[in-house]
């Protein structure tokens, strides 16, 4: 879960999300968000990048506790492989007051 280099060139938690999607949220690189799932929420700062679709958002997910990215996915598992959907949950993004 602790990746050096990772934590060394992104000390904290990020959303990425498409410069469309940001514009559509009024949200700027480096604005803080909040990320809600039916399960919960996080905290992040906003990585504005076009190397994602526009429908979709990345939240890198090697940080532990209350900054994990599972907070906000399911719990269910693939019924014939018995692997967790920890990749996919549907979000509402929201800009916080500075």
């Amino acid at each position: 879960r602790r990746i050096g280099p990772l934590v060394d060139q992104y000390p904290e938690p990020k959303v990425e999300l498409h410069p469309k999607l940001a514009g559509r949220l009024g949200v700027c690189d480096g604005d803080r968000v909040r990320v809600s799932s039916r399960r919960g929420h996080l905290d992040l700062a906003a990585h504005v990048v076009a190397t994602i679709r526009p429908d979709t958002v990345f939240i890198p997910y090697h940080w532990p506790g209350e900054r994990s990215v599972n907070r906000l996915t399911l719990r269910a598992y693939d019924p014939i492989a018995g692997i967790p959907e920890f990749k996919v949950a549907a979000v509402r993004i929201e800009r916080l007051p500075v």
